[in-house]
């Protein structure tokens, strides 16, 4: 523990972020990871690795005691095939579906809204994809306390 401060709990961020993966967790035939940190394997696709982006404070308080924040949330999904973007349009669809029935994630989100999707295709491997998706995820956090 730090002199003097209670380690509190998980940020309102890292709440979201679990509650995203939870979610997208259930999509079938896709494997789904949090922040890996290791390369995957070509046998390792399709899969969908969850990140976290900038998480970005509103330029002016609610009110002396609140904050807006603005929470970037990337989705890379990793396909491989002949025409590998036609492999990923599947799993970048449902995963969209999922996100979208529940813009306030169960009460940890004000809203959830999809940025534009960078495709990426890599030069040595034609096969290979990985299409980036950010989200932006808008949530109010108290100005003392970022867990609630």
């Amino acid at each position: 523990a730090l002199s003097g401060v209670c380690l509190m709990s998980d940020t309102k961020a890292e709440l979201i972020m679990q509650a995203i993966t939870t979610k997208l967790q259930t999509l079938s035939g896709i494997t789904v990871y949090r922040s890996r940190a290791e390369a995957l394997s070509r046998r390792q696709a399709p899969a969908l690795v969850i990140t976290q982006g900038t998480n970005t404070p509103g330029p002016d308080p609610i009110s002396s005691c609140r904050i807006d924040w603005e929470l970037e949330v990337q989705l890379e999904f990793y396909a491989r095939g002949d025409v590998p973007d036609r492999q990923a349009s599947p799993f970048i669809a449902a995963a969209h579906v999922l996100l979208m029935a529940d813009t306030l994630l169960g009460g940890l989100s004000i809203n959830i809204w999809p940025g534009a999707q960078q495709p990426q295709i890599d030069p040595a491997d034609a096969t290979a994809l990985w299409m980036v998706c950010p989200y932006m995820v808008r949530h109010r956090t108290n100005q003392a306390d970022l867990s609630t």
